[in-house]
Formats: structure tokens, sequence, C-alpha cells
């Protein structure tokens, strides 16, 4: 009987150890002004740079432990590469071939701090249906101030983040590929998430 109670008492203990143990901070990254999706293309014949607004998602973190994780969508069909014959293309099945595959998608699997504001995200960067690892340096800032707290809705975290992909590890092999369209492209993100307070119900009269 003893041995039980001494049971008992240990998982309550733990629970309730566990219970106190405080979360990760899910700061919701809704897109808009404050999220910016940049994918660069260069060869010797053309520069291209390719931008969208449309990125969405969360970032979780524990400051104490510094340590997090990412995941970010952006809809394929809003990159924007400045011309619409071009976006056109690019939409295209030869492509990124968007009414298949509406989103790209980047799921951190692993986090380690460097130094500072600066962190190493490993992930699975998604595109056209398949998934290939990648490897982003980032810049992590937390901004809890009074001002960004009043400017952005509540106590938000700015993330700049960049990695390289080859269109051929996705398929990606049209006519035109080192030519006027690189195949590594240099992506980078700049968003912040916000840690915005859950709305109560008011209670049905």
């Amino acid at each position: 009987m003893r041995a039980m109670n001494l049971a008992v008492l240990s998982v309550s203990v733990l629970g309730a150890l566990l219970a106190e143990e405080p979360q990760p901070t899910a700061y919701v990254v809704e897109g808009g002004k404050l999220a910016t999706c940049t994918v660069r293309s260069v060869t010797d014949l053309e520069d291209i740079v390719t931008t969208t607004n449309a990125v969405a998602g969360t970032i979780a973190c524990d400051r104490a432990k510094g340590t997090g994780s990412v995941f970010l969508t952006v809809k394929a069909a809003s990159l924007d590469t400045g011309i619409p014959m071009r976006n056109e293309h690019l939409r295209g099945e030869k492509w990124l071939d968007t009414a298949k595959f509406p989103e790209i998608t980047f799921k951190s699997t692993g986090l380690k701090h460097l130094k500072g504001d600066e962190y190493e995200i490993v992930g699975d960067f998604t595109m056209r249906g398949m998934t290939k690892p990648v490897i982003a340096k980032a810049v992590v800032r937390f901004l809890d101030d009074e001002k960004a707290v009043k400017t952005l809705g509540g106590p938000a975290v700015k993330a700049v983040a960049s990695f390289s992909v080859k269109l051929s590890d996705f398929g990606i092999t049209p006519p035109g590929i080192g030519i006027k369209v690189s195949d590594s492209l240099d992506i980078s993100l700049s968003v912040f998430g916000v840690d915005k307070p859950i709305a109560k119900e008011e209670p049905k009269k």
C-alpha cells in the first residue's frame, strides 16, 4: 500500500511540474505587409526577382531554452516575377503547376542557436509535391517593447531567413533552365509573427 501511495504521489508531482513548465510562445504569421518571400534567379543573361506577401504560418519559440519550430506556407500562384506573361508560365504544368500544387511549405525539423540573434534552422521544403531537406540561416529578434506591441497588436518576433534550392530537385527541368533561369534559386523570407491574445467568447444570453 505504501509503495502504491508513493507511486501515486510521484505521478502527481510529475504532473504538477509538467503543468507549470512554460510552453513555447506561438507567434502567428498572417502575411500582408508583415511577411515577404523573395526568390532570386541569377544567370549571365538575366536576373529575375520574384516576390510575394502571401506567407502565413506559425513560429513557436522558447526564449529561455533557445529552442523552437517554424511552419510557413506560401501561395504558389501569388509569386510575382513582375511580368504577367512570365507569371503565367511560372504557374503552368512545366513549372510550379499551381493548379495541382497550390502551396509551397517549409517545416522545421531542428533549430540550433548559434550566437546572439543568429540561428540555424533545418527543415523540409515542399514544392510541386516534392519534399527536400534544406538548411536555413536565420536572424530572429523579439519585439516586446510597448511601441512594438501597440504597432503590431501584441508581442512579436521578426525572423529573416535564407536558403537555396535547385529547381531540378523538384522535377522542374523545362527548356531555358540554366540560360535565362538559374537551376539554383536563392530564397529569403522576412516575416513578423505576433502573439495575439485570444478573444474570449461572450456568454450567450
